[in-house]
């Protein structure tokens, strides 16, 4: 099955790459993957993120309407994060991306990570190849 897209597709997917780029965002989105996650277990699953990191990923992707994050009136208090459905439709993708990088050649995987991502995704859109480093 042919899945098209088409030029005013661009700066929806550029923008949840650009959400996805920085570090420790889908280590969080993968944490989550597998159900409800305490903020502490969080940092320990992810370990040597700082704090700092964790709530700040936290809560871009809550932003986004990727995790949702519930508070319970305990003491002492609990939070949690779960994903909601469209953070598990984005986990459903990087699966798939998953399953392309492993029928590539991990020196290929390795070039491509060396390589800043607007040149590979220029040079992919341009050429249909990934380029050298």
């Amino acid at each position: 099955m042919a899945v098209t897209l088409k030029p005013q597709d661009t700066p929806a997917i550029d923008g949840v790459l650009r959400l996805l780029s920085p570090r420790w965002t889908i280590a969080v989105l993968i944490q989550l993957s597998s159900g409800k996650k305490r903020t502490g277990e969080l940092m320990k699953n992810l370990a040597p993120i700082s704090a700092k990191m964790l709530t700040e990923r936290l809560l871009t992707l809550r932003e986004n309407g990727f995790i949702e994050r519930t508070a319970y009136k305990e003491s002492p208090p609990r939070v949690e994060y779960e994903l909601t459905a469209d953070g598990a439709e984005l986990v459903a993708l990087l699966k798939s991306v998953k399953g392309v990088c492993t029928k590539m050649p991990e020196e290929e995987l390795h070039n491509w990570g060396n390589q800043s991502q607007r040149e590979v995704t220029l040079a992919k859109a341009y050429t249909g190849k990934v380029p050298n480093s």
